[in-house]
């Protein structure tokens, strides 16, 4: 499955907006690409017992376990 969405987030008070594009491979695997005018902010990839993410903004590329999502964003 492939789909794209707008995606606002709140950072510090100020909502920042942005699109993505997210791509799916069923019991497999994730993608998400995030940009905003054009450019893009981040990468992830997220497997079923790790997420991967690369901030091109900040330089930063990063490897969690699947509880980042829990904890983050209260998913189960």
């Amino acid at each position: 499955m492939t789909a794209k969405a707008k995606v606002a987030f709140d950072n510090n008070g100020q909502t920042q907006r942005a699109y993505a594009t997210i791509k799916m491979r069923k019991d497999s695997v994730i993608w998400m690409n995030v940009k905003k005018m054009g450019i893009e902010g981040a990468r992830a990839q997220i497997t079923p017992d790790s997420v991967y993410l690369i901030d091109r903004i900040n330089g930063e590329y990063s490897v969690k376990g699947l509880d980042f999502i829990t904890k983050t964003f209260n998913l189960p």
